[in-house]
């Protein structure tokens, strides 16, 4: 299988997600446009890039850094690219005083993603609730 690199950003000004190739012009501003149809690009907050990990959930939904995921139906999990590991990393989301705090950093091996029950219930930029466990 070949490897899909694609991004996703939120549009400046329109706030919506878009999902495609990056790059950044001559102001050092940060653009996504999609394969598909470039009309439907533009400058995206640099803050919301996230990069598609290559994997789908079990509603074929793509994964991408940033994502909050369930396995198994526990309790959730961040997906973030961990540079000091060149890979994209999973870790446990524990309760710290009302603020979340990242344990246990995980690179799943390629099996791993096949045999666990993976869901996308949202990503830290639209649901920062979830990140909460009370």
């Amino acid at each position: 299988m070949e490897p899909i690199i694609k991004f996703r950003g939120k549009h400046l000004h329109r706030h919506e997600w878009i999902y495609g190739g990056i790059g950044k012009d001559w102001n050092n501003n940060v653009f996504i446009l999609p394969n598909e149809n470039w009309s439907k690009g533009g400058i995206v907050e640099k803050d919301t890039i996230g990069q598609f990990i290559g994997r789908k959930d079990k509603n074929k939904t793509e994964i991408y850094d940033g994502d909050i995921i369930t396995v198994n139906g526990e309790f959730p999990k961040l997906v973030k690219f961990i540079p000091e590991r060149a890979a994209f990393c999973i870790a446990n989301i524990c309760d710290l005083n009302n603020q979340y705090q990242l344990d246990i950093w995980m690179q799943p091996p390629i099996s791993w993603w096949e045999k666990m029950d993976i869901d996308v219930i949202g990503n830290i930029h639209d649901n920062p609730e979830l990140l909460n466990i009370n």
